[in-house]
């Protein structure tokens, strides 16, 4: 049961991401990036509070996650995200979408340099395939923007 509301999530996170980006577009040209993810954020945060509620009796506070997730939560999440939100903006969804493609190498090379993991061929073949990808749409003519 666990695998399978895992699995749901994922093709839920998926599909909001993508939607997502279908809409920045039009909005971060007429509101901006930043004011975007800002309210992006508040009302994710509220849809999810009572998550954070009710797992409040499971959890105790330690200074090392909560700063981990805070750096998390400003750099990956609120400069990432507004750096994404301009790019959805200025080049369209798909063409900024580019950047996904280089997240398997920055795990590759993360894996390898934080913490000492050793690297498959078919992770090579992977991580290939996704650059090509990338390659093959930054190609394609833009007829969203």
């Amino acid at each position: 049961g666990a695998e399978v509301a895992g699995v749901a999530m994922v093709l839920l996170a998926v599909l909001g991401y993508s939607s997502a980006s279908m809409i920045y577009a039009p909005l971060q040209q007429r509101y901006g990036a930043i004011a975007v993810v800002m309210w992006t954020l508040a009302v994710a945060s509220v849809v999810l509070l009572p998550f954070g509620i009710r797992g409040l009796d499971d959890s105790s506070f330690e200074l090392l996650p909560v700063v981990a997730l805070v750096i998390l939560g400003v750099i990956g999440t609120g400069i990432g995200r507004s750096l994404l939100v301009a790019a959805i903006g200025r080049l369209g969804s798909v063409r900024a979408s580019i950047v996904g493609y280089l997240l398997p190498i920055v795990a590759l090379l993360l894996g390898v340099i934080v913490l000492d993991e050793s690297v498959a061929a078919i992770q090579v073949a992977g991580a290939a395939i996704a650059i090509m990808g990338g390659y093959l749409i930054s190609r394609a003519k833009n007829t969203t923007a």
